[in-house]
């Protein structure tokens, strides 16, 4: 399989992991409404714009959770340059949201703008392909995205 296919592949499972195996967030009964909302937000590039914005909602909305997404992207982006972003207050994201069903987006989108949008529950973070096989290209900044991230959701 390709990399870069197992690559989506693999971020997708995450989303679906993280959301539908948490104890906080259990799944509904036959005929009963979602016990809570799930607010998932992926901070990416061109890979999470493939993995979130095409069938995500579809599978989420098939297992009967209400769910808002959200894509913050920007091609090639690395962790580096996630974090050298969100410490400027960067404008240059491309911003898809889907809400119940219903899509948008939004170009020249800062990663803060995002974060104060909604009270997210899941944020995941997309290392850049070329760099995602090797463990030094995360230090210091997954690390440093996860908490400006965490106080800004908090």
């Amino acid at each position: 399989m390709n990399f870069f296919i197992r690559n989506s592949i693999a971020l997708l499972w995450a989303f679906l992991v993280a959301c539908c195996s948490s104890p906080n967030t259990p799944a509904p009964d036959e005929g009963e409404e979602t016990a809570k909302e799930l607010k998932i937000l992926a901070i990416g590039n061109s890979f999470s714009a493939d993995a979130v914005d095409q069938n995500l909602f579809g599978l989420f909305d098939a297992a009967g959770y209400t769910v808002v997404i959200g894509n913050l992207y920007a091609t090639g982006s690395s962790l580096e340059d996630h974090w050298n972003r969100a410490s400027t207050r960067a404008e240059v994201y491309s911003y898809s949201k889907n809400v119940h069903g219903k899509k948008s987006s939004r170009e020249n989108v800062a990663l803060d703008q995002v974060l104060a949008e909604e009270e997210w529950t899941v944020v995941t973070l997309q290392q850049v392909s070329s760099g995602s096989d090797k463990y030094e290209t995360y230090l210091p900044f997954a690390k440093d995205l996860k908490q400006y991230v965490e106080a800004r959701t908090d």
